[in-house]
């Protein structure tokens, strides 16, 4: 048997054993009931934190807790029905479809979030949802709908923009690239090194610090890809446009240690 495998069936047992209930087996006619986004996302979560405690204590790798969580969540999915999901829920449900790579299933269930995102006037889940679904879209080869989708978060606050570089950098340009679009998704990254350095972050909390350092690492991965994009494009002009361009951004950003950040 998996280790994957393993693992999941000691968190299913750990979790009965806290009392988190069962999930219904939709195969079973004397299993019946609706089950609830809480219930599936509540599970979910649940076996994500035993997994990583597990990783914490090194019983497992960091692999190994990634293939248990998609394997769990295939497992929470099936038979689960969306035809009833609350909007401000959906991107829960999206949430778990997107860790097992079910770009088709997730797409809808994204749509529905944002629009209820807006209307609700919940800025960080328009940013996050809307930066998912063109990640969505790339995977599933529309990359120019991707692209569009993923500037209309360009519009945020400072402090609402943090998602954006990590998103297109390591989600949406790599579930893009290759078809026929990457002059597109250069563009995109470009602009969202650009974004990187307006964000605003608090300084007085970890994550705002690890923003902080991590920023010239991110820049500097941000270029190389660019640089690949360009590359494989054959438009070596429009990569010296871009280097031009985001060269001052460069110099003027270094982190804690004052190693410039090279563009």
């Amino acid at each position: 048997m998996r280790l994957s495998r393993l693992i999941f069936l000691g968190c299913a047992v750990l979790l009965a054993g806290c009392n988190m209930g069962t999930f219904p087996d939709p195969n079973d006619p004397k299993d019946v009931g609706p089950i609830s986004v809480d219930n599936l996302f509540g599970q979910y979560n649940s076996i994500s934190e035993l997994l990583q405690q597990r990783v914490g204590h090194a019983q497992i790798s960091q692999a190994d807790a990634d293939a248990a969580l998609r394997e769990a969540a295939v497992r929470l999915l099936k038979g689960f029905s969306t035809e009833k999901v609350e909007a401000s829920k959906a991107w829960q449900v999206a949430r778990m479809m997107i860790d097992v790579q079910q770009w088709a299933n997730a797409k809808p269930m994204l749509e529905v979030a944002v629009e209820w995102a807006k209307t609700s006037h919940n800025e960080d889940r328009r940013v996050n949802d809307t930066l998912q679904l063109a990640r969505a879209q790339a995977n599933l080869g529309d990359v120019s709908a991707a692209v569009k989708t993923a500037r209309k978060t360009f519009d945020a606050a400072p402090a609402n923009c943090a998602p954006i570089p990590f998103s297109v950098l390591y989600e949406i340009v790599p579930g893009g690239r290759g078809k026929g679009h990457d002059i597109e998704l250069a563009r995109l990254l470009e602009d969202a090194i650009v974004i990187d350095t307006k964000v605003v972050v608090n300084t007085q909390t970890e994550g705002g610090i690890r923003f902080l350092q991590g920023r010239p690492r991110r820049m500097r991965e941000s270029w190389n890809v660019i640089h690949a994009l360009y590359a494989d494009a054959k438009r070596p002009d429009l990569e010296e446009k871009a280097k031009v361009r985001l060269s001052e951004i460069g110099r003027n950003l270094r982190p804690r240690d004052d190693t410039p950040a090279q563009i």
